[in-house]
């Protein structure tokens, strides 16, 4: 408990000193549809710098598995995935609160299923796939609303890739 509390008191005093009058603001939190957490994932996002940002998310989607026999498709089950996804983002600014985001990392799949298939390649029930992000973000440069579209591909071995694409909706403070 004593370390928590040493682990708050330190980031509020590094926020806290991190807004002046000509920063951005440090902190963003946001859903995120169909991008790199799966179906739906929320994120914490901490820009630690005007071009740089650090991204954690927590994601959930399902998948219906489903048995083919003949002209006949029966469903067999329906597979509950977790995600986690983990990237670095990279922003180019190009007016006010327009940017371009670039950014790399890795998403975590865990699930129920007993074979986990992305793409085409089946993994198991979890595996970790590199992603990226690619895209458009209006945020304001204090507190307020703030919106993303991006191209969100993974890496799911063998020379594959899956694309997606995510709509983010969220706060900046």
């Amino acid at each position: 408990m004593k370390y928590c509390l040493i682990v708050f008191l330190f980031c509020f005093a590094v926020k806290a000193s991190s807004k002046t009058q000509d920063t951005i603001a440090t902190n963003i939190v946001y859903l995120e549809i169909a991008g790199n957490g799966g179906a739906v994932s929320v994120n914490y996002e901490w820009r630690f710098d005007r071009k740089f940002s650090l991204r954690l998310g927590l994601g959930y989607f399902t998948d219906a598995e489903y048995l083919h026999i003949g002209e006949n498709v029966y469903y067999q089950t329906v597979a509950k995935y977790v995600t986690v996804p983990l990237l670095v983002n990279y922003f180019i600014n190009f007016g006010g609160r327009n940017n371009i985001q670039i950014g790399v990392g890795a998403s975590l799949f865990t699930g129920s299923s007993n074979t986990f298939a992305l793409g085409g390649s089946a993994i198991g029930n979890s595996g970790i796939f590199p992603t990226a992000s690619i895209g458009y973000r209006r945020q304001p440069k204090g507190e307020g609303f703030m919106i993303e579209a991006a191209i969100t591909p993974f890496y799911v071995g063998s020379g594959t890739f899956v694309f997606s694409g995510g709509l983010g909706f969220g706060y900046v403070f």
